[in-house]
């Protein structure tokens, strides 16, 4: 969905998004309803977005490989400005006071594009079933949380330990 700016009244654009085509499917799995609400606001030569996304993710932990489900809702606030297209292809340090702030080359606003990276920049980095999660063990592979597993605990693992299996044989 692309909205010129031109097209943005002063007192603002409410959006309602149900249609879920903008959803980064091939990079992040989802599971149950999705639901988006935006909010334009025209300021002279920018505009003023801001909303939230309620979504629930569908992970695999990163310690014992599970799927679980992460419920997830996020608000966020943008600034979007027009800038000269070669303003844009050079090297720019950004401010403090430009870190929400989005630099465009047409003065359109993306919405369906804005969504989606708001999605991603949401995904957490280290993505875990439980804080408490035990993992895997890591000579046989059993998942710890369901209990332990038949290994002897009394040999250490080290790099070393193939070493040990070697001078056996």
């Amino acid at each position: 969905m692309r909205i010129p700016f031109v097209e943005i009244p002063p007192e603002g654009i409410r959006c309602d998004i149900s249609d879920v085509s903008w959803f980064p499917a091939h990079e992040v799995d989802r599971i149950g309803p999705l639901k988006a609400t935006v909010f334009l606001q025209r300021k002279a030569a920018r505009v003023l977005v801001s909303g939230s996304i309620s979504v629930t993710f569908l992970f695999d932990c990163d310690r014992c490989l599970g799927r679980f489900e992460l419920p997830s809702s996020l608000d966020f606030k943008l600034d979007v400005e027009f800038a000269d297209p070669t303003s844009l292809a050079r090297e720019h340090t950004c401010s403090h006071s430009e870190m929400d702030t989005m630099f465009v080359a047409e003065p359109v606003i993306d919405v369906h594009g804005i969504l989606r990276q708001q999605v991603l920049l949401s995904v957490p980095e280290k993505k875990l079933c439980a804080e408490e999660c035990r993992g895997l063990c890591m000579r046989c592979g059993a998942d710890l949380n369901q209990g332990p597993c038949g290994c002897d605990r009394q040999e250490k693992i080290t790099p070393f330990s193939v070493l040990k299996d070697l001078a056996k044989g």
